[in-house]
């Protein structure tokens, strides 16, 4: 990584701490203005909705000021903190498993084979890229799911003579426009139509005249900015070293990440799957880093310490997780939530 990077990057980091730093406390402060309140709960089919109506005003008192700089660290020991504590570890898993097939060549070979297939048409290589995480999000719902992957499409630019943003907006960008112009989403269009007693999945021809036009605005946006900080417009430019990893160590790979797209496949079908598809995908990680590093060249002392250093290597994005999650939980504890979307529906109740 040049220095130059490392700059840009820290600095983007340091400004992300900043403002979430600063939401935190405006956060806090608002909270000693606005009055607390409730609405009352009900289970609908095992699903808590809002009795209309319900919402009353309460005297829960003004939360202590130190909580407003602790929340960030509260969020690991509140209710709800089992999904926070989850990401956290998914990230801690993905980090250490990419270090590692990193340093094995693993990830290096898989970037250097799509590249000798369409260095001489890589901005066809990004459409196509584009539009298999647009299809996975709008088709079968995947959106978190494809986070992992995303470290990958960032070196696959980069090696294209691309930067971050490409890679962001070619993986998870995409698969996000994706999800929002769904075509048979389950999670969306399919929850949807089931409460409206709408026949499942109609209007798909107005689901694919929209997923293709935002499919081609999101393309050409990506194609315009690529083209804009091309650094390797010839593909005589794309030879780069690195060390091959054993047979072993690809075999064990493919096979891991075989398994955890065919899980992602078959989530929308299988409610286990549903349920647990991060918990597993952080597994086939797991295993796939793990077990090519035992299988390659490395020790296994190595092979942990590099775990360890890649894990250690999400700190910041932990960080801005726990400062942005604070937020919610100033929201939550000092009981301004409610009062909050009372005065919105309220608002846009009057305005109708």
């Amino acid at each position: 990584m040049s220095e130059d990077t490392s700059s840009i990057q820290k600095k983007a980091f340091l400004n992300a701490i900043v403002i979430l730093f600063i939401l935190l406390v405006l956060t806090g402060i608002l909270t000693y203005f606005i009055p607390s309140g409730s609405y009352e709960y009900t289970l609908v089919d095992g699903i808590e909705t809002v009795v209309p109506d319900s919402f009353h005003y309460t005297n829960a008192g003004n939360i202590a000021f130190y909580r407003i700089f602790t929340a960030p660290f509260e969020v690991l020991f509140s209710d709800g903190n089992t999904i926070i504590i989850a990401i956290i570890l998914f990230l801690l898993i993905i980090g250490g498993s990419i270090k590692i097939l990193t340093k094995i060549g693993v990830i290096e070979h898989i970037i250097s084979s799509i590249i000798q297939k369409f260095k001489a048409k890589k901005y066809l290589l990004l459409s196509m890229i584009t539009l298999i995480f647009m299809s996975v999000g709008a088709f079968i719902g995947v959106f978190e799911e494809v986070i992992p992957l995303v470290p990958i499409m960032i070196i696959l630019s980069k090696k294209l003579g691309w930067d971050t943003k490409i890679g962001l907006g070619m993986s998870i960008l995409a698969a996000g426009f994706g999800f929002s112009a769904a075509i048979t989403n389950p999670f969306t269009i399919g929850v949807a139509q089931q409460l409206a007693q709408l026949p499942l999945f109609s209007g798909f021809l107005y689901r694919i005249i929209i997923f293709i036009i935002v499919y081609a605005l999101l393309d050409l946006f990506l194609i315009y900015s690529a083209k804009k900080i091309d650094t390797k417009p010839s593909f005589d430019d794309f030879g780069f070293e690195y060390e091959k990893p054993n047979k072993k160590s690809l075999i064990w790979t493919s096979v891991c990440f075989g398994l955890m797209f065919l899980s992602i496949a078959l989530s929308p079908f299988v409610p286990f799957l549903q349920d647990y598809n991060l918990i597993l995908i952080a597994l086939y990680f797991l295993l796939a880093g793990l077990g090519a590093g035992f299988f390659s060249a490395l020790d296994n002392k190595e092979v942990l310490r590099t775990f360890l250093s890649g894990s250690l290597s999400m700190a910041p994005g932990i960080i801005l997780i726990m400062l942005a999650t604070g937020v919610k939980h100033l929201i939550t504890i000092s009981g301004v939530m409610d009062t909050i979307l009372y005065n919105v529906v309220n608002g846009m109740e009057n305005q109708s």
